[in-house]
């Protein structure tokens, strides 16, 4: 599952180079830079004439997808080495991505949801039955998946739609409090579910039919939650909000970041495993520095990763971890000329922490 992202994010046009393959050293990030840390740059090769990244996911060491706002989904089977465009019809595509196996994948554009069943080759449409706009789709299996995000429309509701039958149909149902727009959801299970948006959190225990809201204990937006079991997961938004539960959101509790940064996206692999992404902004809100966290005791101590030469601009809005050194994040550095280079961060070790944290 890949929460939405933040509307800022620009685009990189490959301007009247249709079908014709452009391979780009994702970033511009100078070759002495590559081994800083454990995370390195991968490269991109597309074939498509509009690629902008938001979301990624993957299904195990070699399969991974990432999506972007403005169209293009581009697809790896050999963890990143290569990756390629897929020309899907239909329209544009959002920054949020479901694959719960190598075939079977979803994403989601304004109120349109559009499926695969061949690991991202075509894309077929999908009826919502919702003209307003999705933020995060999950899926827990080939069949029972959910949607999130907001009902504009009608000031900003938070929706939510549910299918058993891989889309074929798409239900509505009813969240315990639809005043916040919904970012991120993520199930564990055809019954246990979660989704954030604003400063609230609404859970269910039977796949859906009933929806309750639980105490965040916070103020502060959210953006991204994760669950490894029923009973544990995290979320994380804005100043730096990291939270956490260890009884299925009975009680959330705050964990120390050691940052102010903007947090987009998190993904936990266990109960101790875990990284959280996203932007450190000056006072007046302008990105300072890309922002990796991460955990190695479920969040009792988080510490940044050492990505300060990939760019003091970049911008990571997603992660994804397929296990404990295993992972990618994803993201942007803008430019002044309003079109911006992709970024595709990798690791395969667990990045040792830089001492004293963010």
């Amino acid at each position: 599952m890949s929460p939405s992202r933040p509307a800022h994010r620009a685009t990189l046009a490959l301007a009247g180079v249709a079908f014709a393959t452009a391979i780009l050293l994702v970033g511009f990030i100078p070759a002495a830079a590559c081994a800083v840390g454990t995370w390195k740059p991968q490269r991109l090769e597309t074939d498509g004439t509009l690629v902008e990244f938001g979301s990624v996911t993957f299904t195990d060491r070699s399969h991974g997808w990432i999506a972007g706002d403005s169209g293009g989904i581009v697809a790896t089977s050999d963890g990143g080495a290569h990756w390629t465009a897929h020309d899907a019809e239909g329209g544009h595509y959002s920054g949020a991505l479901a694959f719960p196996d190598h075939a079977h994948g979803w994403t989601v554009n304004g109120g349109s949801i559009f499926a695969t069943s061949d690991g991202g080759a075509t894309w077929n449409p999908q009826t919502s039955g919702v003209d307003d706009d999705f933020n995060a789709i999950t899926f827990i299996d080939s069949n029972r998946g959910w949607a999130v995000g907001s009902a504009w429309k009608q000031g900003g509701l938070g929706i939510i739609v549910a299918t058993t039958d891989g889309g074929a149909t798409w239900l509505p149902q009813t969240t315990a409090r639809g005043d916040y727009e919904l970012h991120s959801v993520a199930f564990t299970d055809a019954d246990h579910g979660w989704a954030v948006g604003g400063n609230l959190i609404t859970a269910t225990t039977d796949g859906g039919a009933n929806w309750t809201s639980q105490a965040s204990g916070i103020h502060t937006a959210l953006w991204s939650v994760t669950f490894t079991s029923v009973t544990h997961g995290w979320a994380v938004g804005l100043n730096g909000t990291i939270i956490a539960t260890t009884d299925g959101g009975a009680t959330w509790t705050t964990q120390t970041s050691g940052t102010e940064a903007s947090l987009y996206s998190v993904a936990f692999t266990d109960s101790n495993h875990g990284w959280a992404v996203g932007i450190d902004t000056d006072s007046y809100g302008n990105p300072t520095a890309p922002v990796i966290l991460a955990t190695s005791d479920g969040g009792a101590t988080w510490k940044a990763q050492d990505v300060s030469d990939f760019g003091a601009t970049a911008r990571l809005y997603s992660v994804s971890f397929v296990d404990a050194t295993h992972g990618w994040a994803a993201g942007e550095i803008p430019s002044v000329s309003g079109e911006s280079t992709p970024v595709i961060l990798a690791t395969d070790k667990q990045a040792p922490p830089v001492s004293g944290g963010k």
